[in-house]
């Protein structure tokens, strides 16, 4: 077994027993105080698929778990563009929350990386429906302590970023060759230190990825056919990202020819 699966391995035992003591030290259920409710908030860029392995073993368990797909996240057929506010994306988890029958349906909040501004938003609302709230390395902001504040506090307490750059592989399509990707913006730099951050973007598979239209009119057409993200990321996993004998699917087979 490789270092990686030990490690992911021993992170996946180690929050399991986490959850497990947390559902111990909460109130006890009339009808089973045994069995807990939980629900798992996912962080950015994942949905509830990322849970699967904590879900199964907590059911396992004997507890009820709820993993929920945040909007535009997972299988939530809603499209980030169409959402305004945070309140947008925290949505599905609002409206779970608000459909539950306190004090019999109290659950056990739990919230990933950016998960953790989920769940503080609903215990905010529903301090009633909620027995405990677990943050893992996740963002927990209070009522003195606002996401502004915790970006601040981020941001000053890292080194300088000297020329880094934030960019983003399917951007190149989206915003139709005006901004360039990561493969095209990384580069040695033989005078200073360079430090790089990579950031994955992970949309549902059935993602329609194509030259936005804010960004396209008839002096400047799209420059790329539509193409799903799903059938994009599978054949670059079954090359295993030009490791393996077989074809590498690029951005540019999907490129209109002038």
């Amino acid at each position: 077994m490789d270092q990686r699966k030990k490690v992911l391995i021993k992170s996946i035992s180690t929050l399991l027993i986490i959850l497990l003591c947390a559902a111990n030290i909460t109130e006890s259920e009339p009808t089973n105080p045994s069995k807990k409710q939980f629900v798992l908030v996912h962080g950015s860029c994942f949905g509830a698929w990322s849970w699967y392995k904590l879900v199964t073993l907590m059911k396992s368990s004997g507890h009820n778990v709820t993993a929920l797909d945040l909007a535009a996240s997972g299988v939530d057929p809603q499209q980030a563009k169409d959402l305004h506010s945070i309140s947008d994306y925290f949505k599905p988890l609002t409206d779970f929350m608000a459909a539950l029958d306190p004090p019999h349906d109290k659950v056990i909040l739990v919230g990933h990386s950016l998960g953790g501004l989920a769940i503080s938003y609903a215990m905010e609302r529903f301090p009633d429906k909620i027995s405990l709230a677990v943050f893992v390395t996740a963002l927990m902001p209070g009522p003195t302590l606002n996401i502004s504040s915790l970006n601040q506090g981020s941001f000053g307490r890292q080194g300088s970023l000297l020329d880094s750059k934030y960019t983003y592989e399917q951007g190149y399509v989206w915003s139709n060759e005006r901004y360039e990707s990561v493969e095209h913006r990384v580069m040695v730099n033989s005078e200073k230190e360079r430090f790089s951050i990579p950031f994955f973007l992970s949309p549902a598979h059935y993602t329609q990825v194509k030259p936005l239209e804010e960004l396209t009119d008839e002096r400047n057409p799209a420059k790329y056919k539509p193409y799903r993200w799903g059938k994009f990321i599978t054949h670059r996993k079954l090359s295993n990202f030009k490791k393996l004998s077989t074809e590498n699917i690029q951005i540019y087979h999907f490129r209109v020819l002038e």
